[in-house]
């Protein structure tokens, strides 16, 4: 279950920014290749999540959503 992003550091790691979220890695992972989502690779070969980043993205989600539902209910009347 996704907790409270102020609990999170501002860098987080695939599996940190997978419990803050609630979304998949392996949908992190797609989202990074995509580039929605700011990410960078660690020398050590690990991509590390802007905090920021995700929450903007699921923000966008959650009103293209609404939208959609805003005009399904408009078309019912």
């Amino acid at each position: 279950m996704p907790k409270d992003p102020k609990d999170y550091p501002i860098v987080l790691s695939r599996s940190l920014a997978e419990e803050m979220t609630g979304i998949d890695v392996r949908e992190l992972d797609n989202l990074r290749k995509k580039g929605l989502v700011r990410c960078f690779k660690t020398l050590g070969g690990q991509y590390r999540f802007h905090k920021l980043s995700l929450i903007q993205y699921i923000e966008s989600k959650s009103q293209y959503f609404t939208q959609i539902n805003a005009e399904q209910v408009q078309q019912e009347r």
